[in-house]
């Protein structure tokens, strides 16, 4: 199911655009259009799902999510949040149901198992777990220990340890070899705060001895050509944090 290694869509920069030409992105014309940020994970769950399931998007739209134009949210989403989807004058706000749409719409819901619904809770079991609040309230100084982290961590560490078990034997994702709705949602926070805590805290998120199958999961999702596709150089997100990172210090 996963896309080629060549794939790639056709992108632009939401700044080039006039009003008149954004707001043609948002009327009913049988197209897939995606609002993207390179840094951000909340987009990378989408546009990763996006490549799973070979979705046809045929425009991707760059934004600065550190920095977005008071037109966006006039013209595009009312929420003003990224990633945006829009299809033949659809609107899907939020990643989380961007990848619930892409992969029911292009993938016939086998990322999500929507074919075996007590699988498929596992998945969005581990989607309602993943948070964000303690890893960016730990970087961004608002949280000095790392207890919430940790406590976040052995959480989902529990969701693959003990409630997928029976799929443990079967491979390094949530559900076993193939990559789910959950690891989608998951694995965007692990890949940049790894690389983020490492560079800013001297901290290990992910020491193998205490989380190996979060461990397992991120090192299985780096080698997949989807995942590549959707990820930069480690400088360009420790530059685009660096304004998260010391705004307290």
């Amino acid at each position: 199911m996963a896309a080629s290694k060549s794939h790639s869509y056709r992108s632009i920069n939401y700044a080039t655009l006039t009003d008149d030409e954004i707001v043609a992105f948002t009327k009913p014309d049988g197209k897939l259009n995606y609002f993207n940020c390179v840094v951000c994970p909340f987009a990378q769950r989408a546009l990763w799902a996006a490549l799973e399931v070979q979705a046809p998007i045929d425009t991707i739209i760059e934004l600065n999510v550190f920095n977005l134009p008071p037109s966006y949210s006039q013209l595009v989403n009312r929420y003003g949040n990224v990633p945006h989807l829009i299809h033949d004058g659809t609107h899907v706000y939020d990643s989380a149901l961007i990848v619930n749409y892409l992969d029911v719409t292009f993938g016939r819901g086998k990322l999500g198992r929507r074919d075996t619904p007590k699988i498929a809770a596992l998945a969005d079991l581990l989607t309602l777990k993943t948070s964000y609040v303690p890893l960016y309230n730990y970087l961004s100084h608002q949280n000095e220990t790392d207890a919430p982290v940790r406590a976040l961590l052995s959480e989902l560490e529990t969701i693959y340890r003990d409630h997928a078990k029976a799929h443990r034997a079967n491979g390094p994702f949530l559900l076993g070899a193939d990559v789910s709705t959950g690891d989608i949602n998951l694995i965007p926070w692990l890949f940049r705060f790894e690389i983020l805590l490492a560079h800013y805290k001297a901290y290990t998120l992910l020491p193998e001895k205490d989380f190996p199958l979060l461990k397992a999961a991120l090192e299985a999702a780096k080698a997949l050509p989807t995942f590549q596709q959707t990820v930069k150089d480690s400088s360009i997100y420790i530059q685009a944090y660096s304004v998260v990172a010391n705004q307290a210090s």
